[in-house]
């Protein structure tokens, strides 16, 4: 995640690419997340990491398989995920 502070923009393409190489295409947050502009405006992003984190908590696991309990660690975890909100 990078926030362009002079354009007043969040870029997300760090981001993307841990969803590409760390996310099953089955996954929810794969498919909303790569459809996303790689550069987003700060409202745009407070609006949409709202509902990528409802996306992760949503009940599937690493593999993109539907898990009752909490989300698998290695999402949650990701320096990378963490720093986007």
């Amino acid at each position: 995640m990078t926030l362009l502070a002079h354009q007043k923009a969040v870029d997300i393409r760090q981001l993307k690419q841990y969803v590409l190489e760390h996310l099953p295409e089955t996954a929810p947050l794969f498919q909303v997340l790569l459809s996303e502009k790689d550069v987003l405006t700060i409202k745009e992003y407070v609006v949409k990491a709202e509902v990528w984190w409802r996306l992760v908590d949503s009940g599937y696991d690493a593999k993109g398989l539907r898990n009752v309990g909490s989300v698998s660690k290695p999402i949650c975890s990701s320096r990378v995920f963490r720093d986007a909100v």
